[in-house]
């Protein structure tokens, strides 16, 4: 269009005066604008926007019309964002809850932790004086065995009714175990003196002698 009006401009240039020319220009731009809204126009009333007919077809055709399809559309994903926002929501919520949950655990995780470290040095303390206490118990018992020997010699040179009399003071299983230390014609005198004595000195000689038996039979069950 613009080449032809220029065409038409360079002819009317040459045949007519400048105001002639002008003119003429000025008609044909406005027959151009004209044609350019009629091409338009008619491209609107054959999509349906003003010709009645084609809003029919489309219509009968589509079961609905280029405007209502557009606000349906419009519509539906307005719907679509108010569902994704929900969902986004809802997602967000759960990513809370998930952090949340996964804090507590790792909280009573480093507890457990430190509680096991805890337990482990309290179970290193505890073996620690278990291994003290044997020793103490092992030195106890030495020093027991070496005290026991030690009076076992000094009431064997003593008189069976002196020694007697200090034994029936004693416990009966340190009885034993001195009584024990002593050879037999010693030990067997400390007996008759009790026996002789009566009462509850013949008791305790009734009751040392059942437990040497106890303490004898089982010294010799563990001695291989």
């Amino acid at each position: 269009m613009k080449k032809i009006l220029d065409l038409l401009l360079k002819i009317s240039g040459h045949l007519l005066n400048p105001i002639v020319a002008g003119s003429v220009a000025l008609v044909l731009f406005f027959i151009g604008f004209v044609a350019g809204v009629w091409n338009v126009a008619g491209g609107l009333w054959s999509g349906g926007y003003f010709n009645p007919e084609a809003y029919t077809v489309a219509k009968v055709e589509h079961g609905h019309t280029p405007l209502e399809t557009s606000r349906a559309e419009l519509a539906r994903l307005e719907k679509l964002a108010i569902e994704l926002d929900r969902t986004g929501s809802d997602l967000n919520k759960r990513s809370q809850e998930l952090d949340g949950r996964e804090k507590r655990l790792l909280k009573t995780e480093n507890e457990l932790r430190l509680e096991k470290d805890a337990i482990q040095k309290l179970s290193q303390h505890i073996e620690v004086m278990r291994k003290e206490l044997d020793e103490k118990i092992v030195m106890i018992e030495l020093a027991q065995e070496a005290n026991t020997q030690q009076l076992s010699k000094l009431y064997s040179v003593m008189s069976p009714d002196s020694a007697s009399k200090i034994l029936f003071t004693m416990p009966d299983p340190q009885a034993v175990q001195v009584i024990r230390k002593m050879k037999e014609d010693k030990s067997a005198k400390i007996f008759e003196a009790w026996i002789k004595a009566g009462g509850a000195s013949a008791e305790k000689a009734n009751r040392v002698a059942a437990l040497m038996r106890v303490v004898t039979q089982a010294a010799a069950r563990e001695t291989p």
